[in-house]
């Protein structure tokens, strides 16, 4: 055997005999925590075929892992939550939104075999407080534009 064909039989075996190592030119996923308990969480409106009547069953929640189907439910008495939500989708199917709300550890079987963990929506667009890590404007000075690169 060639010493070339040697190399190259041995070092495919060790590329597939190593199973912990990235794939060549992959990146290599940290599993994250999934998300829980209550924060402003980013919605989106994915309602599929197969549960077309069950609204409450048409949005997911971003995680680090991906997008999350969840059950919503409604967190205030005054004010079904979820409709609001629902509606808001309805005049924007695409945008993606901020909620204020409570990711549960219930979850909610549908279609036999998919169960989704229980969202409960307290205010849809809630106020965004500021970062307390920026600095307030600069009100003494004008808004400025400037000038586009020469070129």
């Amino acid at each position: 055997m060639r010493p070339l064909a040697i190399a190259v039989i041995a070092a495919s075996w060790c590329a597939l005999g190593c199973g912990g190592a990235p794939p060549p030119g992959g990146t290599v996923r940290i599993a994250e925590p999934l998300p829980d308990g209550e924060a402003v969480y980013r919605l989106r409106y994915n309602p599929p075929p197969c549960i077309a009547d069950q609204p409450e069953l048409h949005v997911e929640l971003k995680t680090p892992a991906g997008w999350e189907r969840v059950a919503l439910e409604s967190g205030v008495e005054e004010v079904d939550q979820v409709q609001a939500l629902l509606v808001r989708f309805g005049r924007s199917p695409g945008a993606v939104v901020p909620v204020l709300g409570n990711l549960t550890d219930r979850a909610r079987t549908w279609a036999g075999q998919h169960a989704s963990r229980v969202f409960v929506v307290q205010a849809v667009d809630p106020p965004v407080e500021p970062d307390a890590t920026e600095a307030p404007p600069d009100e003494s000075e004008p808004d400025r534009v400037d000038a586009p690169p020469a070129g």
